[in-house]
């Protein structure tokens, strides 16, 4: 063998072992029906027709809260103080407090919650401008509490929350708790079910579709069951 052979350089060496292990291993052979096969077992076998039923995790609430005490937190916890309120109107809260968190900060963090704030400074003390309804609040404060998209909307005079990941009445309960709101109560029942939105359905089972089709699986066939299921 010469002395500038590949064969001699013991990575070559261990290359082909692992190719001559790897071969093996899938073990490619001509099947009963005659043709090449191989070992390889993929996750998933759809071969005759399967049904797969995926659940889409959320719930749909209703919550008795007060604005100026839900505002009031968030602002507390996003500023490390005690805040006191000025002012309150149906669709603005103004606050008073003392904090060294700059102005743009705490504009900058309400806004990403949904809240429309504008902050006045002298010296320490920071004058808080927010502009909301109660509606509004309650998403923004669903949204720093739990992580989650939150989507409200109107069941007659009444408003629902849908919150895009599935809480426990008694872990929501936990999480409104500390701004003094709660599960809201109609008949002796908590307003709480499992599930979301049918125009949410119909948006994932979309979202599906396109991405199904745009692999050229043109013939999985994708319907909604529920509130809950795809």
């Amino acid at each position: 063998m010469r002395k500038d052979s590949p064969l001699r350089d013991m990575r070559v060496l261990l290359l082909i072992a692992a190719l001559l292990l790897a071969l093996l291993a899938i073990g490619p052979h001509v099947g009963e029906d005659g043709k090449l096969t191989t070992n390889i077992r993929y996750g998933l076998d759809l071969a005759g027709g399967s049904t797969l039923q995926l659940q889409v995790d959320g719930v749909v609430v209703g919550i008795d809260a007060n604005r100026d005490d839900v505002v009031r937190y968030m602002v507390d916890n996003l500023t490390s103080s005690q805040s006191s309120i000025m002012n309150s109107a149906d669709t603005t809260v103004v606050l008073s407090t003392t904090t060294s968190v700059p102005a743009s900060d705490i504009e900058n963090t309400l806004r990403a919650y949904g809240l429309d704030a504008t902050v006045s400074v002298s010296g320490t003390s920071r004058i808080i401008t927010v502009n909301a309804d109660t509606p509004t609040a309650v998403v923004a404060y669903l949204k720093y509490c739990t992580g989650a998209e939150v989507t409200p909307y109107k069941v007659g005079d009444e408003i629902r929350y849908e919150i895009r990941e599935l809480y426990t009445p008694e872990k929501l309960n936990a999480l409104l708790a500390p701004a003094g709101a709660r599960l809201s109560v109609v008949g002796g029942e908590q307003v709480y079910k499992v599930g979301v939105t049918k125009s949410t359905l119909e948006l994932t089972k979309k979202m599906l579709d396109e991405k199904l089709n745009g692999l050229g699986l043109k013939d999985i066939m994708i319907r909604t069951v529920g509130t809950q299921y795809i």
